[in-house]
This record gives structure tokens, sequence and C-alpha cells, in this order.
């Protein structure tokens, strides 16, 4: 089933010039969208929220390493005639870091900020379609992303409070860094649109 979903999706590949171009943009650039949609959200005084969104991203690719130590399942290209679309090493496939990362972000600004979230949540779904219509993933690879992100950002959600002197120390620093930026606003550290 996994290889069937696969090859539904790539076999479009390569058939619509700009098709292609739109594919390979959400596979490759997308994924720097996201520091400057939280950038955005520090310059709205939303510092903390970016901040907990930041420690999800960095937990969900630690849980990815730690995957990769364990299990290593190859890449669609290693394992069957594919349209590829962008280079890529033939390294571990499962889970995708691109899905780690964008669906830990979308799933952590969604707890608090729930429009910010769907939107996050829309671009990180098509990247991951992007990574499996490119040729570089499996569909199983993005699911099993998403899952490890969603985990990441209801662990970070949970810990806020015990999070909350580094939390508080980190956007400390920040206010003297960058004292020409809005200060943050005064966000609830368990304070969420949605609790998981």
């Amino acid at each position: 089933m996994n290889y069937g979903v696969f090859h539904a999706i790539n076999l479009l590949a390569g058939k619509i010039p700009a098709l292609d171009g739109i594919m390979i943009f959400f596979a490759q650039d997308v994924l720097f969208i996201f520091p400057v949609l939280l950038l955005v959200l520090c310059l709205r005084g939303w510092q903390r929220t970016a901040l907990y969104a930041l420690f999800a991203a960095c937990l969900a690719l630690f849980f990815g390493q730690i995957i990769h130590l364990v299990y290593y399942h190859p890449r669609p290209f290693t394992e069957h005639a594919v349209t590829q679309l962008i280079p890529h090493a033939p390294d571990a496939s499962f889970p995708s870091d691109h899905a780690l990362v964008t669906f830990a972000v979308a799933f952590a600004v969604s707890f608090r900020k729930k429009g910010w979230g769907y939107i996050l949540m829309i671009l990180s779904i098509l990247v991951g379609v992007a990574r499996v219509y490119t040729g570089v993933h499996y569909p199983a690879d993005i699911a099993g992303g998403a899952l490890a992100g969603y985990l990441a950002a209801v662990l970070v959600h949970r810990a806020e409070r015990p999070l909350e002197p580094v939390t508080s120390r980190l956007l400390q620093m920040y206010s003297r860094i960058f004292p020409f930026l809005p200060s943050a606003k005064r966000e609830d550290p368990a304070k969420a649109t949605y609790h998981p």
C-alpha cells in the first residue's frame, strides 16, 4: 500500500513542467519559510509561542535521529524506478526530517495560535505531498514524521510550566539582544487554544 500510494503520486511527476516546478519549490524551499513565519510571530510579540515551536522542532528531530539509529528504510529511488525531481543522498527515508520539523512547528503553534497553526499545517501537508511527488519519500515517511512531530509538540506543550525558567531566561536574552523589537506579550505559559 505504501508503495502503491507513492507510485500513484510520483507517476504525475515529469509530465507537467509548471506542476513540477511548484512541487520542487514545496519539497525544497518551503521549509525555509517556517523560520520566517516564526520571526513574524516574534515581531507580533508572540515570542513564547515561537520558542515553544522551536523546542518542538528540536525534540522532533531528536526523535528522528533515534529512529534512524534503530531502523533503516531505504528511499524509494534506491528500490524502484521513480521519477526523481530533486537530488538526495540515499540515506534513511523514515521518518522524513522535513515532516518532523514542519509538523512539529505547525502543531506547537496551533496549540496557542489556532489561525497561524492552520496556515502552517496546510504548508506542512503540501511539503509532505511534494516530497513524495519528487520521489524522495514514501507516504509512510511523511505520516511517521507528522506523528512524531505531533508527539513532540504535545510533550513540549505539556512541559510548558516546567520549561518556564528556561523560557523566561531566553526571552530576557532576546529582549537584551533585540531591544528595538517588540517585547514579548504576556502569554500565559499554559494558555492554549487546544489541549491535546
